[in-house]
């Protein structure tokens, strides 16, 4: 579709593409939105608010449990590992460090930390409490939101923990840290008996079965997942208790007050923030071009005392033509220093501008 560069966010609720190309690629991708199926797609292609969807989804306004800390870790991964493999280049970097920087500095400020918002922790601290650490668990999916819960139930002393997912034939216990199931068995409802079965994949579908529930006979189902993987109504009449995504946002929602204020906080902060990346970008731009004009006339000033001096000034003296060269030179050198100069104005007037807009 003719991009220069790629940046793309998969997590379990949501996969958002942020695409760098060429003008003319960028209106026709804007008059023709993609096509998903069963899928309605966002598109921004303004810069400012690009800007300000990236920030909402980095300060966890835009996620399905409000606060939670993993976003932020996840962005700066993908960012690292798609710089790896070349797909983020110096254009989109630009924006992207912005963004971690900003959000970063928002949720500092703002101490959104402050807030219990991580649905792994829930989830653990939840386990925890109703079952206490002597409790076989059953992790089935190992991305990031199993990965924390890991280490949560870890920190409280769980011993008795499996994992299994499509590639968990791949994945040492050793490395884990604990026993693995394959996925074939799994599947075959071929499984010990455990206090908890945790979900947390990118499946579409069921995968909870009430066979699976009759076999493992657990005590407690975790469903993090969008769609849900378990059907709540089949776990319950299994008399087990059911802990999905509505029941934890209602615990991390129990302060409405504290969330509602912290909100209309974040939004003027990233606002803020918005202009502070647009000046910071225009700067950059501004000093790219600057530096690019300068190396160009030095190499042109070069260029033609190289090929021209000898062919205009040939009757010169080598004296004459030392200092032909020399004051040429300091004349460039002038030229490039009231360019930077005016690069210094510009930079100083946005900087105050920006600075007078946060205040």
């Amino acid at each position: 579709m003719g991009a220069k560069e790629c940046f793309y966010l998969a997590t379990c609720n949501r996969v958002e593409f942020l695409i760098l190309a060429d003008e003319n690629v960028s209106s026709k991708f804007s008059k023709s939105k993609p096509h998903f199926t069963q899928i309605k797609p966002k598109v921004f292609t303004k810069l400012e608010d690009i800007t300000t969807h990236l920030l909402e989804v980095a300060c966890s306004l835009d996620s399905v449990v409000f606060g939670e800390n993993q976003i932020l870790g996840q962005i700066k991964t993908a960012f690292t590992e798609q710089q790896k493999q070349k797909l983020v280049g110096a254009g989109l970097s630009k924006v992207l460090n912005l963004v971690l920087r900003e959000a970063k500095k928002i949720r500092t400020e703002t101490q959104l930390s402050r807030l219990q918002t991580s649905i792994s922790s829930v989830a653990g601290k939840m386990i925890h409490q109703t079952l206490k650490n002597k409790a076989s668990v059953l992790l089935v999916g190992y991305g990031e939101t199993h990965k924390l819960l890991h280490k949560y139930l870890e920190k409280k002393n769980f011993k008795n923990i499996t994992v299994t997912n499509r590639t968990a034939s791949k994945i040492s216990a050793n490395d884990l840290g604990c026993k693995t199931l394959s996925w074939s068995k799994f599947l075959n409802t071929n499984l010990e008996k455990y206090d908890v079965i945790s979900f947390a994949t990118a499946s579409q579908e069921m995968i909870l079965t009430k066979d699976m529930l009759n076999v493992s006979q657990p005590k407690m189902v975790v469903d993090l997942c969008i769609p849900p993987n378990a059907d709540a109504k089949v776990v319950q009449s299994a008399e087990a208790d059911y802990l999905g995504l509505d029941r934890i946002q209602k615990i991390l929602s129990k302060d409405k007050r504290e969330a509602t204020l912290l909100k209309r906080q974040l939004k003027s902060h990233i606002s803020e923030s918005v202009f502070s990346i647009l000046s910071d970008l225009s700067i950059q731009s501004i000093h790219s071009l600057i530096t690019g004009n300068i190396q160009k006339s030095i190499q042109i000033h070069e260029e033609h005392l190289n090929n021209d001096l000898e062919k205009f000034f040939g009757s010169l003296t080598f004296e004459q033509k030392a200092g032909l060269a020399q004051w040429s030179e300091k004349l460039i050198k002038k030229i490039n220093h009231v360019h930077l100069k005016t690069y210094k104005e510009v930079v100083n007037a946005v900087q105050t501008q920006s600075r007078n807009t946060q205040k």
